[in-house]
């Protein structure tokens, strides 16, 4: 009961202040929630210099409430761990968005355990809606980062955002493929209008491919720290996360770029369900005019159905990301070369010809070591007698394992004289 009556005297109070600022308004709309959300947007509004113009909220003198605005600290028990502050706004406001006035409360009700916030707001119901429709533009906005590195998590259909510019490392990376890719990206956001002009959702999606090694995943690390100052770019490892991410940029007109590597997981024949094929058909996508460029990556396209790979449209473009070769091959040693040594770049071509990028480091490395262990000087012909023995050492191991395979048990068949029917 005691409730009852505190709610009826403060929303008395709200449409006695309101009636003493409008006197001629006429019918006015009451509104009461259980939490202090909306006052904590009127405040976060006050600091945000796009909001600001539009929403105004400053604290007046109550008869029923007491105002207290600040942060508030509890004292921890003896023997608990410190309880941080937490901001506490409580009273009486006038709230004014986009020159229209609400009357607004914030208090405590119940006892103990049971103690709730109530939210008490009194205006004309165009007033209320306005600042309804701000908070929820607010909401949509703040779903998305405007621009960065993140890696995207779905929980429970609510994406969580961990800050990666730090965690995703550039590494040189030396590859015609790359040049390439820059081209294509630079492109499609040049012209997005293009890819939005017949109602398509503005998306284009492509998909590099090549064994491991190769600098896919080295590629678009050095791709996405150019952009991270211009679109918002998602490290994504499952559809499901992809789609929403897509979704969320095309509502509030978000430049982006999606990765998604190791994307034969997510693609293969066995997961390439209706939901899949409709995503990367584009169906039911919004929009987005700003355009959201995919990237998928994959070390076994045979593994990815040919119900996309083969299907155009659903994968606009693929990139062959093959092993360096020549002057490309030399170009990438002389990156991890000391700098006081000098090797010709066409020994180094001729040496390390038709080798992934992740060889070649691991090569003159070997070599550098190989020369110091030596007491030699580092040249030419260490690098090719590491590279021999480097290549004797790998078919040796995979002469093994073949060897190994074939001693062991086998498992989950058996030889027919062993076979049980039951």
């Amino acid at each position: 009961m005691a409730y009852i009556k505190k709610f009826d005297k403060v929303s008395d109070e709200l449409l006695e202040k309101y009636r003493a600022i409008h006197p001629d308004a006429g019918f006015l709309h009451i509104s009461t929630f259980p939490t202090n959300e909306d006052l904590t947007f009127c405040f976060d509004a006050m600091k945000d210099e796009k909001l600001k113009k539009s929403i105004k909220i400053t604290p007046v003198s109550s008869k029923t409430l007491k105002t207290l605005i600040g942060r508030v600290h509890i004292e921890p028990r003896k023997g608990k761990s410190p309880i941080p502050s937490f901001a506490y706004n409580s009273g009486m406001f006038q709230i004014t968005v986009k020159g229209q006035t609400i009357m607004a409360s914030l208090y405590e009700e119940g006892l103990g355990r049971n103690i709730e916030l109530r939210t008490i707001m009194v205006g004309q119901l165009k007033a209320l809606k306005t600042l309804a429709s701000l908070k929820r533009r607010n909401a949509r906005e703040r779903s998305i980062p405007k621009t960065g590195i993140y890696r995207i998590l779905n929980i429970n259909g609510m994406l969580r955002y961990s800050d990666a510019s730090k965690s995703l490392t550039q590494v040189p990376v030396i590859h015609p493929i790359l040049g390439e890719l820059k081209s294509d990206m630079k492109q499609f956001f040049n012209n997005v209008k293009m890819y939005t002009r017949y109602n398509q959702p503005g998306v284009r999606k492509v998909i590099l491919i090549g064994p491991p090694g190769t600098g896919k995943s080295c590629m678009l690390a050095k791709m996405a720290h150019e952009y991270k100052d211009k679109a918002v770019i998602g490290l994504c490892t499952s559809i499901s996360e992809a789609a929403l991410f897509l979704f969320k940029a095309a509502l509030v007109k978000r430049k982006a770029i999606l990765i998604l590597e190791d994307a034969d997981s997510s693609l293969s024949s066995a997961k390439a369900g209706s939901d899949i094929l409709n995503f990367l058909d584009g169906q039911d996508q919004p929009i987005n005019p700003a355009g959201t460029y995919v990237i998928f990556t994959t070390n076994h396209p045979e593994a990815i159905s040919p119900r996309i790979l083969k299907r155009p449209g659903r994968i606009d473009r693929p990139f062959k990301v093959g092993k360096l070769e020549g002057n490309d091959a030399a170009e990438c040693a002389q990156l991890y070369l000391p700098e006081e040594v000098k090797i010709d770049s066409s020994d180094l071509s001729f040496i390390l010809d038709d080798m992934t990028g992740a060889e070649i480091r691991e090569i003159i490395r070997s070599s550098v070591s190989f020369a110091i262990s030596n007491k030699r000087e580092l040249d030419a012909s260490i690098i090719a007698e590491v590279t021999e023995q480097m290549k004797a050492n790998l078919k040796e191991i995979y002469e093994y394992a073949q060897e190994d395979a074939a001693r062991r048990p086998q498992m989950g068949f058996v030889a027919e004289e062993q076979l049980v029917v039951f």
